[in-house]
Formats: structure tokens, C-alpha cells, sequence
């Protein structure tokens, strides 16, 4: 897991150089239709809606490989 502007159209790996995936990929979440929006970004150049969007549902953990992280809302912080 790393940390990258994503407002870039292809965002690398600082370390090995390979291509970023970001969590508001659908391929890193599960799709539930009920969750509710808990972080929104607007303007990111990334995809067609044009914002990067979390939701109150389970992602992919790096680290064991299951569909069972989840993110929260803890505030916006400068």
C-alpha cells in the first residue's frame, strides 16, 4: 500500500515502478448497493464521474488478501 497523487492519469510505484491500482477500483471492493459514501474527493481526473469515491463496504487487504478491510471517515485533516 503506498501513497500517490492520484490525480495523475498513471500513477507508479515510487519503489519498484509498477502501475497503481486504487482503492475506488471496483476489481478492490465488494459491490453492495446498499453502503453509503464515507470519503469523496472531488475532480480526480482518474475516471468518468470525475471524483474518487470510498464507500462503507469491505476492500481488498494487502497484506492477507481477503475482501474483509474496511475504511473510515475520521475527518479531513491539512
Amino acid at each position: 500500500m503506498v501513497t500517490a497523487n492520484y490525480s495523475k492519469r498513471v500513477i507508479r510505484c515510487l519503489k519498484c515502478k509498477g502501475k497503481v491500482t486504487l482503492f475506488n477500483h471496483p476489481s478492490l471492493s465488494v459491490e453492495d448497493s446498499n453502503s453509503e459514501v464515507i470519503f469523496d474527493w472531488g475532480g480526480s481526473a482518474l475516471d468518468d464521474e470525475g471524483d474518487f469515491i470510498l464507500y462503507d463496504t469491505k476492500y481488498l487487504c494487502p497484506k492477507c488478501g481477503k475482501m474483509n478491510m474496511e475504511f473510515s471517515d475520521l475527518g479531513s485533516w491539512d
